[in-house]
């Protein structure tokens, strides 16, 4: 839900605000329908404001599980923000906090996860952000304890990383809440997403005070060219009557779709196992029954059906980590381990270790090497795992 940018298209920024709309998302048409109210003598948060919350979102996804609190240091989000080291952004971030605090959020209708469970709802509204600490200069670490709707999203497994980098690089917080929006209505590999241009100013809280679809199509148009520059879509078709479909540059879901599938996971399956879990996760097991020290069983497509959703252990042979580092240097040019390297990074991030950064293979994690030999066996290019721009893209993305 984009609630820091819903108030930017007229309404008072200090009045509750409703986001109300229907998509189909996975084959399936999905409502939502939420309303936000500001704190007593506040507004609701800004898209700086948003970027804020996304950034702690990162961190406490580097444990697994996540927890209900969340301890980080100042200069730490600073940084992930890019913004400048100083007392002024400091006070932006306890404000962006404060904003974050006292915004409460009304469910109105079911709140489906992305494998299909619902949430648990509670019949007030809730937040976001329950609490809130600032860590001194002297280097105390501060701390969010996280609201009822984001308790849910991590007991269900509904968030996901970001491409940090992207999302930075995408610079304009409509522009980012485009990406998600495509992100999540696409996680089971679809390349193709088609809606209305109403219920598309909802999703991207640009409400819908647009007398005529075509205006409405060039207010977004700079952000649909962002999209094509970073290879996040490869073109948009605009449709008679105000209809847009995207076409997604969805490479690494739809091909871990077809990997299941050749394994023998029936495809309504393997669009459920994309749609509902991390990629990460799915390259982890498959390679882990390839590769792994486990029993070869009689069903692949079965066994790694229930591998995925029941989270089963990754287990390797001891001497795991030097075969891999034989392959790694014997077979791939130095260009080539760089680009699997970096991709790999993307997708898994670095955890507090730094250990996945090291140019060692065998000091990676086990997860990290899984991931990277699963894109090598799958002859998979890194280039467009990173949603790489391919060339003559840049021109009318709209057709």
């Amino acid at each position: 839900m984009p609630f820091g940018i819903a108030a930017q298209s007229g309404e008072k920024r200090n009045e509750p605000v409703t986001i109300a709309y229907q998509a189909e998302v996975d084959g399936r048409l999905q409502r939502v329908n939420v309303t936000l109210r500001p704190g007593s003598a506040l507004t609701l948060p800004t898209p700086s404001d948003q970027m804020v919350f996304l950034a702690l979102l990162q961190l406490a996804l580097r444990q697994d599980p996540p927890s209900a609190h969340l301890e980080f240091h100042r200069a730490e989000v600073v940084e992930m923000l890019g913004w400048s080291d100083g007392g002024r952004n400091y006070s932006r971030l306890r404000d962006s906090l404060e904003r974050l605090v006292n915004m409460s959020i009304k469910i109105n209708v079911a709140l489906v996860a992305r494998d299909g469970r619902e949430y648990q709802q509670e019949e007030e509204a809730s937040h976001i952000v329950e609490r809130y600490r600032i860590g001194s200069r002297s280097g105390r670490p501060s701390m969010v304890e996280w609201g009822h709707l984001v308790r849910e999203a991590f007991r269900l497994g509904d968030f996901k990383r970001l491409d940090w980098n992207l999302l930075r690089d995408l610079g304009n917080p409509l522009t980012g809440q485009l990406y998600r929006l495509l992100d999540r209505v696409t996680m089971a590999g679809q390349t193709e997403w088609a809606i209305g241009w109403r219920p598309l100013a909802q999703a991207l809280g640009m409400g819908d005070g647009y007398d005529r679809p075509a205006k409405f199509r060039d207010k977004l148009q700079p952000h649909l060219d962002a999209m094509a520059a970073h290879g996040v879509v490869d073109s948009v078709d605009y449709e008679r009557g105000g209809r847009f479909v995207f076409h997604v540059r969805n490479y690494l879901r739809s091909q871990l779709r077809q990997s299941l599938e050749e394994l023998g996971v029936y495809a309504d399956a393997a669009r459920q196992l994309v749609a509902g879990f991390d990629e990460t996760v799915i390259m982890a097991q498959v390679d882990c029954l390839k590769h792994g020290q486990r029993a070869k069983p009689a069903s692949a497509g079965g066994y790694i059906t229930k591998a995925v959703r029941e989270g089963y252990d990754l287990r390797y042979p001891e001497d795991e980590p030097q075969a891999f580092a034989a392959l790694w240097s014997g077979m791939y040019s130095t260009e080539e381990r760089r680009a699997y390297h970096e991709a790999a990074l993307s997708l898994c991030g670095a955890g507090d270790s730094l250990f996945e950064t090291s140019p060692d293979p065998t000091a990676w994690p086990a997860e990290f090497r899984a991931v990277v030999r699963f894109m090598m066996t799958h002859n998979l290019d890194p280039e467009l795992v990173m949603r790489r721009p391919a060339a003559g893209l840049l021109g009318g993305v709209v057709g």
